[in-house]
């Protein structure tokens, strides 16, 4: 059987040769905005050069406050808040979460206060302090334990896992960690709500020096590593936990908390879904519900230690819910 003949190889190859160092000129061309930052002096040896530069350069200055929510039995929300010191018009609000769970009293801070000031609200100042120079009036909660627990808290402690054994004696351990949970995934969200209701109220000269008013309207939610788990709920993320050997019985489901006015999230650090090892109370398909609202998620390796992935769980999470659809 006659067979056809190959196509000659070598006018390929030649054109190839021939085209190969325009292509590479071409991909090692940078883009405008990459050219004209190199000659601003960013580069490799000059990283410090490549940093975003905000138009406004504010000051920032910070006050503390201690808040109660009467809807949670006078719940202690106490706050720090950062601000541009001579901004003035509407300034966007940013509602900023601190990493881990639950925070700890400083009682030095506290006795110079003369009322509550805890260390979480103190924490991410770069991060709180960059908003704030770049106009933004920042928010910084301290997330607590309540002070009590009811029945019905007992009995989602219980149901979630957290209480092992039964409501009836608790030991001081199992109240321990059903305060610390409620502190943190229930009470997280309705923080961030409380605070954003509480703007309304705001009046000129409750922060010194500051010109400006707040912008209810254009309010970013965020935060650092744990902090971003009430965020996420916030975008339209629900959480569901329930306790060992209860697949397919009772949980303890927390809704997207809804507040009106946030526009946009910023979240630092992974957080994903307990198939992955985190005690969040997120599901698979849990982001769902997250709409359109712009979300930029900064991450890297797992936040809790170096044999994590080296893509972030959260990675996965959004990834693995996607694909089931």
């Amino acid at each position: 059987m006659p067979t056809s003949a190959r196509p000659p190889r070598q006018p390929v190859a030649a054109a190839l040769t021939a085209a190969l160092p325009a292509l590479v000129a071409a991909l090692l061309a940078p883009p405008a905005a990459l050219a004209q930052a190199t000659i601003n002096g960013c580069s490799a040896q000059a990283v410090s050069a490549c940093g975003y530069a905000s138009p406004d350069n504010f000051t920032p200055a910070v006050v503390d406050a201690y808040l109660e929510d009467p809807s949670r039995g006078n719940h202690p929300v106490p706050i720090r808040v950062r601000y541009p010191v001579g901004a003035t018009g509407a300034r966007p609000v940013v509602i900023w979460n601190h990493g881990g769970g639950t925070t700890n009293v400083d009682s030095q801070a506290t006795a110079a206060a003369g009322f509550t000031v805890t260390r979480g609200q103190q924490s991410s100042v770069r991060r709180s302090e960059s908003f704030a120079r770049a106009g933004y009036v920042v928010i910084h909660i301290g997330r607590m334990e309540p002070r009590s627990l009811t029945p019905a808290q007992l009995q989602d402690c219980l149901t979630a896992g957290v209480i092992v054994g039964g409501i009836v004696n608790p030991s001081a351990s199992a109240l321990a960690n059903c305060r610390t949970w409620t502190g943190f995934h229930l009470y997280g969200p309705r923080n961030i709500a409380f605070v954003a209701a509480l703007l309304a109220g705001y009046q000129r000269g409750m922060l010194p020096g500051f010109d400006g008013m707040l912008d209810r309207e254009k309010i970013v939610v965020g935060g650092w590593s744990g902090g971003t788990q009430s965020s996420l709920n916030i975008a339209g993320a629900y959480q569901r936990w329930s306790g060992p050997g209860a697949v397919g019985g009772p949980a303890v489901v927390q809704q997207p908390v809804v507040v009106p006015g946030v526009a946009a999230f910023f979240l630092d650090a992974p957080r994903g879904p307990e198939w992955a090892g985190f005690n969040s109370g997120f599901q698979e398909d849990s982001s769902y519900g997250i709409d359109a609202r712009p979300i930029l998620f900064n991450t890297a390796r797992d936040d809790r230690s170096d044999s994590g992935p080296p893509v972030a769980r959260n990675v996965h999470y959004f990834g693995s819910a996607r694909a089931a659809r």
